[in-house]
């Protein structure tokens, strides 16, 4: 026969922890599926969303500034496999007369040792390899804009 248990007062806490763990138990079957299903999913977009980098295409759009008094001379966008762009890239002229690119990034509000603002990037390259890939297109559609336009790069 079964036995009837008494009611015990139980600190608060204690009570918590219990009625999580019981809602814990009582939800444990619809918890795996989520995280089997979960899982899955993770599988599926790794086998069908692996992208091959050595054929990357890129789309560069460069816009020279109207006033170009600084080093900057243009801005640019490039677009991926026609699914992701990055906007804000700038393109100058260094004193030296190389011409640098510039990924897009936004001033953090902190000062270094110097007292010069700190800048953080927003997009950039992770590989070197990739980076000069990307940095030769953009100078070579540059140097094509530029040279359509009339200006000396």
């Amino acid at each position: 026969m079964f036995q009837r248990k008494s009611l015990v007062v139980r600190k608060p806490e204690k009570h918590m922890k219990n009625t999580f763990r019981r809602k814990v138990l009582k939800n444990r079957g619809a918890i795996n599926a989520v995280a089997q299903k979960e899982a899955e999913m993770k599988e599926n977009s790794v086998a069908n969303n692996t992208v091959n980098t050595n054929h990357l295409n890129i789309k560069v759009t460069v816009t020279p500034m109207k006033e170009s008094e600084g080093c900057l001379k243009a801005n640019a966008s490039i677009i991926l496999n026609d699914v992701f762009k990055v906007t804000g890239i700038r393109i100058g002229i260094s004193q030296k007369g190389n011409i640098f690119v510039s990924m897009p990034d936004y001033k953090t509000g902190r000062l270094d040792d110097n007292g010069k603002d700190i800048y953080q990037d927003i997009a950039y390259p992770v590989t070197r390899q990739f980076r000069q890939e990307l940095y030769d297109q953009i100078v070579k559609e540059f140097n094509a804009v530029m040279g359509e336009g009339g200006q000396e790069v």
